[in-house]
């Protein structure tokens, strides 16, 4: 997880993961440019007024919640829209309704079955070699940060590992997936 810094007027991101980010590897983010904080998410997020999503380690939420009282950005509830997509790759069993009401949550999220079935399918073996094959075995959530995280190559088997290419038109394919669930 990145270091972050905290100062009046913005953010500043250390060290941040993600090749794609327009923090990387490391810069300083002002309030304004912040269109809201989800510090439900975990890790917490701040969502930018371009649509990308930036994360903070979890120890940081609430140096981050008062930093987004004080600049006055408003706080949102979680965006489940990647941990429902990937929900198919946790060490866990779901049940017929819980599988439906998941892609009834996507439908409103505006995408669409078929969407979610093939991204999973294109997902798959990331995401089967990030939580198994490393023996992570998450059972609860895996969300946006984690899916990054094995594109990123942690966790992975070097194979799997997108180019340095792939991996930045997926990181903003990713964000605007999660941008459609923000604008409804």
């Amino acid at each position: 997880m990145a270091q972050t810094l905290f100062f009046p007027g913005g953010i500043s991101f250390l060290d941040y993961p993600f090749a794609p980010a327009s923090v990387y590897p490391s810069a300083t983010v002002l309030s304004r440019a912040m269109r809201a904080i989800c510090l439900k998410a975990n890790p917490p997020e701040v969502w930018l007024h371009t649509g990308e999503i930036l994360f903070l380690d979890a120890r940081q939420k609430e140096v981050l919640g008062k930093f987004a009282e004080r600049n006055r950005i408003p706080t949102v509830e979680a965006n489940l829209v990647w941990s429902m997509i990937l929900d198919e790759f946790l060490d866990t069993e779901f049940g017929p309704e819980s599988i439906a009401g998941s892609y009834r949550y996507l439908e409103k999220a505006g995408i669409p079955r078929d969407e979610v079935d093939r991204l999973r399918k294109r997902l798959a073996p990331i995401m089967m070699s990030y939580n198994f094959d490393s023996c992570l075995w998450e059972w609860v959530n895996l969300g946006l940060y984690d899916l990054l995280s094995a594109m990123n190559g942690a966790l992975i088997a070097p194979r799997l590992k997108p180019s340095e290419e792939e991996f930045q038109a997926f990181y903003w394919e990713a964000m605007r997936l999660a941008e459609r669930s923000f604008r409804r």
